[in-house]
């Protein structure tokens, strides 16, 4: 299942994503207020999904299956909507983290490092 923009596709309807795409479009002060506006209504969604006695413990339709809640699983998904470059700080960081589990590990066993 692709989790990219779930959410965002539980409090945003078509119309406010037109809205949002043609932003840049308009000029400074009406970029403002359609800005404001589209904001708004993701709010006013965003406590009507939330108000919903059917999502009231988590996301619901849009959540992950519970095994899947991992958080490899979530970088993964983040990793989705990042520039090359950033995703290949990301990666980086994670092979650091792996490198210094597996020494600590490796402390731990041993009670050394070799």
């Amino acid at each position: 299942m692709d989790t990219n923009h779930l959410f965002d596709n539980a409090i945003s309807d078509k119309r406010l994503k037109i809205m949002k795409t043609a932003i840049p479009y308009f000029n400074p002060e009406q970029q403002k207020m359609l800005s404001m506006y589209v904001v708004f209504k993701e709010l006013q969604n965003t406590i009507r999904f939330f108000n919903n006695s059917d999502q009231k413990n988590e996301i619901g339709i849009c959540s992950v299956e519970k095994e899947k809640r991992t958080s490899g699983n979530m970088i993964n998904d983040i990793k989705k909507i990042l520039d090359d470059n950033e995703k290949e700080k990301i990666d980086s960081i994670l092979t650091a983290m792996s490198m210094f589990e597996m020494y600590s590990t490796m402390i731990n066993s041993d009670g050394q490092a070799t």
